[in-house]
């Protein structure tokens, strides 16, 4: 006995003989059908505007205090539930593109708009991340305030990883 197969029981029947007779049409996900009705966002008179707004990269918070919803909670079930989070994740470059077009109407230091591209060479047109060639060649105006900014600025990047090399850590453990 010890060693006997459980089996399978045999699949339920529907209940409602009327969706035995519609089982070829597209069914809606369960949980998916449940999230609608009680989701804040789906019942929401602007729901197509606040979805269009997430894929642009507004937060959550954000929306919820411009769309008068109580919980930025609220805006975070709804786009897990619905695929808009796996949508904009794919867009990465879409948001990488718009900081460096707009890098020169925002005070941004110029470190993180050369971080920005970086991390835009590293990504296809898929969103997926891709390994570059690691050499990469900036031409700037010799005494413009932009290269006394980028050499500050590397210089900095330079010392940031020298005090992040691996060293004996020590704890009054193992003294």
């Amino acid at each position: 006995m010890a060693n006997a197969k459980r089996q399978r029981p045999a699949p339920v029947p529907p209940a409602n003989p009327r969706t035995a007779a519609n089982s070829s049409a597209p069914t809606k996900s369960p949980d998916l059908a449940h999230h609608r009705l009680k989701c804040r966002v789906c019942r929401h008179a602007e729901r197509l505007q606040i979805d269009q707004d997430f894929l642009r990269w507004r937060s959550p918070e954000k929306l919820a205090a411009d769309y008068g919803i109580a919980d930025h909670s609220s805006i975070y079930r709804h786009v897990h539930a619905t695929g808009l989070y796996t949508r904009r994740q794919l867009s990465v470059r879409a948001a990488l593109e718009r900081i460096m077009e707009r890098a020169d109407e925002y005070d941004l230091p110029p470190l993180d708009v050369i971080r920005a591209v970086a991390a835009y060479s590293h990504q296809d047109d898929l969103g997926r991340w891709v390994q570059s060639n690691p050499q990469v060649i900036i031409k700037v105006e010799q005494g413009s305030v932009l290269a006394e900014e980028f050499l500050l600025a590397q210089a900095r990047l330079q010392q940031a990883n020298f005090n992040r090399q691996p060293g004996k850590l020590e704890n009054a453990a193992t003294r």
